[in-house]
C-alpha cells in the first residue's frame, strides 16, 4: 500500500513537498535557461539578465536570494565604508603635506584608528551569535579592508 496510495497525512505532506519542489525546480531551470538565451543572443553576451533572473527567484528563507542580497549589501557597505577615511581624513591638497610633517603623520595615525575601528565593527556583526547579516558583514570586512589599505601612501 505504501507504493500504491496515500494512507497517512504525513506522506501527503512529503508528497506534495516533492511535488512542489519539483515545480519550482523546473521553473526556476526554465526561468535561468530562457534569460541565458536571451543574454547570448539578444544581448551580445551580457549576464545582466541571468544575474537579475538568479536573484529574482528562490525568495524562501534560508535560499539563495537572501544569500544574494546579503552579499550585495555587504559589497556596497565594503565599499563605502571603505572608501569614507580616505575621503574625511587625506582629502587635504595641501602640497607643503609630506610624510615628514606632523599634521600628515597624525592623519596617518587617524586613518588607522579609523580603519581598525569599521573593520572591527564588521568581524564582530560577522561573528555575533544568530546574525542574520553574517555574510554582508563577512563581505564589509574583506571589501573595506581592500580599499582602505588602497588609499595608503
Amino acid at each position: 500500500r505504501a507504493l500504491g496510495g496515500v494512507t497517512s497525512g504525513a506522506s501527503s505532506e512529503s508528497n506534495e513537498t516533492w511535488s512542489n519542489r519539483n515545480w519550482f525546480a523546473l521553473r526556476n531551470t526554465t526561468s535561468w535557461l530562457l534569460a541565458l538565451l536571451w543574454s547570448l543572443y539578444f544581448r551580445n553576451y551580457s549576464c545582466g539578465c541571468v544575474v537579475a533572473t538568479s536573484l529574482i527567484f528562490s525568495q524562501t528563507s534560508g535560499s539563495s536570494f537572501e544569500v544574494n542580497i546579503n552579499r550585495l549589501l555587504g559589497i556596497c557597505m565594503g565599499l563605502a565604508v571603505g572608501n569614507i577615511p580616505a575621503l574625511l581624513i587625506f582629502s587635504s591638497t595641501d602640497p607643503a603635506a609630506d610624510l615628514t610633517s606632523v599634521n600628515y603623520l597624525l592623519r596617518v595615525f587617524m586613518y588607522f584608528v579609523v580603519m581598525f575601528t569599521t573593520w572591527t565593527l564588521a568581524i564582530f556583526g560577522y561573528l555575533a551569535t544568530d546574525s542574520k547579516y553574517f555574510r554582508a558583514c563577512l563581505m564589509w570586512a574583506a571589501l573595506s579592508g581592500t580599499e582602505i589599505f588602497r588609499h595608503l601612501p
